[in-house]
């Protein structure tokens, strides 16, 4: 596969048994909200799992390729932008029974979310996988 041209617009975040979102925080989230003139209230929306799985297996391969670049699991710096591989590498080293989940990441009131990644109206991997930022608004 060929990663150069992968260009996908989607959040992924780790999720406890209780419906506990295990995320890291970067300063760069609180900079986007303040660009968009919303709060810096969180939220998640999950794709559907049809569209999860996709994004799993797209990003498989890289994901493994990228651990051994840093020498292995536990040695993956938690970076903005990486979400996915940030995830795995939380689920693989400290929260074993976590969820992945990939879906939409949102900051503001509800109500008043500007969806940053990913849209919760997407149903479909190409959308995800294609992104529109040009057209995201806030609902």
């Amino acid at each position: 596969m060929c990663y150069s041209n992968l260009s996908m617009d989607f959040h992924t975040w780790l999720e406890m048994p209780d419906g506990t979102i295990i995320d890291p925080h970067f300063p760069a989230y609180d900079m986007i909200a303040d660009m968009r003139g919303v709060s810096h209230e969180k939220h998640y929306h999950p794709a559907n799992q049809l569209v999860q799985d996709c994004i799993g297996k797209t990003l498989g391969d890289l994901t493994w390729k990228m651990i051994a670049f840093f020498g292995g699991v536990d040695k993956v710096p938690m970076r903005f932008g990486f979400c996915f591989l940030n995830a795995f590498a939380l689920q693989q080293t400290k929260y074993p029974n976590a969820k992945m989940v990939a879906g939409s990441l949102g900051f503001g009131k509800k109500g008043q979310t500007w969806w940053e990644y990913g849209d919760p109206n997407w149903d479909k991997f190409c959308q995800f996988r294609n992104g529109v930022a040009t057209q995201q608004k806030a609902y």
